[in-house]
């Protein structure tokens, strides 16, 4: 659908990037499937939440990170498991 419009409206899909954002607190697992989804509907940018004050309104687990430190360390197991 989108593909669609873009090249009604003169633009080139392939110029055109998605971004797919996920909450960290869902887990590996569920971060696999979230982004096997969102690649398959054509996102080509992916990226991760690791603030816990967000997993309210999200309806997520919180990451449970407090210092700088881990939430480095959760984006780094995160790219590690989604590579």
């Amino acid at each position: 659908m989108l593909k669609g419009f873009l090249v009604e409206n003169g633009r080139n899909p392939e110029e055109f990037s998605i971004e797919f954002s996920t909450a960290y607190g869902i887990g590996p697992e569920r971060w696999l499937r979230a982004i096997g989804f969102a690649e398959s509907a054509g996102a080509t940018h992916f990226a991760v939440n690791t603030m816990s004050s967000t997993a309210a309104w999200a309806k997520t687990e919180p990451s449970g990170f407090g210092t700088p430190a881990e939430h480095i360390a959760g984006l780094e197991t995160f790219i590690k498991t989604v590579r």
